[in-house]
C-alpha cells in the first residue's frame, strides 16, 4: 500500500511539472482579422499569426505589404513586394524564452 501511495505522489510530481498549454487570441479591425494560436511548452513557445483581408479572396495581390507585430522583448517584421492572396501567415518561436503565459498570469 506504502509502494502505491508513494508511486501515486511522484507520478502526480512529474505530470505537473511538463504544463503544455495553448493559447489564441484575436482580432479585427473594419478590414482585417487576425488571429494568434501558440504552443506553450514549459520555456518554449511556437505559434502562428494568421492575417486575413476581409474584403479579398486567392486573387487578391498586395504591392510592398508590410506586416510588423511588436513584442515584448522584440518586432518581428515580414515584407512583400508582391503578396498574392487575401490571407498571411507568419510563424513564431522561441525557446529558453518567457512565453506569453507568464505575462497573463497562467
Amino acid at each position: 500500500m506504502m509502494k502505491r501511495a508513494l508511486f501515486f505522489f511522484i507520478s502526480i510530481f512529474f505530470l505537473g511539472s511538463c504544463s503544455i498549454s495553448y493559447v489564441t487570441f484575436s482580432s479585427e479591425s473594419k478590414s482585417w482579422k487576425g488571429q494568434y494560436k501558440g504552443h506553450i511548452k514549459d520555456d518554449s513557445e511556437d505559434g502562428v499569426f494568421t492575417f486575413q483581408y476581409k474584403g479579398g479572396d486567392g486573387n487578391t495581390e498586395f504591392k510592398n505589404l508590410e506586416i510588423a507585430i511588436n513584442g515584448a522583448f522584440s518586432t518581428m517584421t515580414q515584407t512583400s513586394e508582391n503578396h498574392k492572396g487575401a490571407k498571411v501567415e507568419m510563424k513564431s518561436s522561441c525557446v529558453s524564452c518567457a512565453p506569453l503565459s507568464r505575462f497573463n498570469g497562467q
